[in-house]
């Protein structure tokens, strides 16, 4: 009886296993068309990131009081920063 639920199970998984790979191939063919390059997918990333975290660096800028350190060193060491952080996400896979 032991035998015959293993093979039961083995069988079914087979068939899962041999649906999926056709299920794969089919919708490999309409992504193979749509598909971003590496590039692309860490530029995307870096403007995502450099976006909000300047957004949020210039509204800082902007509702502070008036500070000397703040606004000539520190806001702008920390859009310099998130920049080149940036640069470095886009840059990763040149």
């Amino acid at each position: 009886m032991n035998r015959n639920i293993n093979t039961n199970i083995n069988g079914a998984i087979s068939e899962l296993n041999s649906a999926t790979s056709s299920e794969r191939q089919s919708s490999n063919l309409g992504l193979s068309n749509m598909s971003i390059s590496r590039k692309t997918r860490y530029q995307l990333l870096s403007v995502s990131y450099l976006l909000p975290s300047w957004g949020l660096l210039i509204w800082l800028n902007f509702s502070t009081e008036p500070n000397l350190f703040g606004h000539l060193v520190a806001i702008p060491s920390l859009l310099m920063m998130t920049g080149f952080g940036a640069y470095l996400i886009a840059r990763k896979d040149v």
